[in-house]
């Protein structure tokens, strides 16, 4: 399970996350219709781009406007994720 033991709840559900490279990134959850991704560490610029486009298929999925991929920062909040 390693340090980000909060994407493994107590009964042993995943919590949505971002899988980059192989490995949890990150976890995520919708907030207005927007992705808004807590990532554990700093990510890549190529990689907030993969991650944009792969919030822009889950919103379609859903049947959202428009969503966009939200980043939250660990003190400043949310903030859009650069592409």
């Amino acid at each position: 399970m390693g340090e980000h033991r909060d994407v493994i709840t107590v009964n042993g559900l995943f919590r949505p996350f971002a899988l980059v490279a192989g490995r949890a990134a990150g976890t995520w959850r919708l907030a207005g219709g927007d992705v808004v991704l807590k990532p554990f560490a700093d990510l890549a610029a190529g990689v907030v781009a993969a991650l944009a486009e792969e919030a822009s298929d889950v919103g379609r999925y859903l049947g959202l406007q428009e969503p966009c991929l939200m980043i939250a920062g660990p003190s400043d909040g949310p903030r859009l994720g650069t592409l």
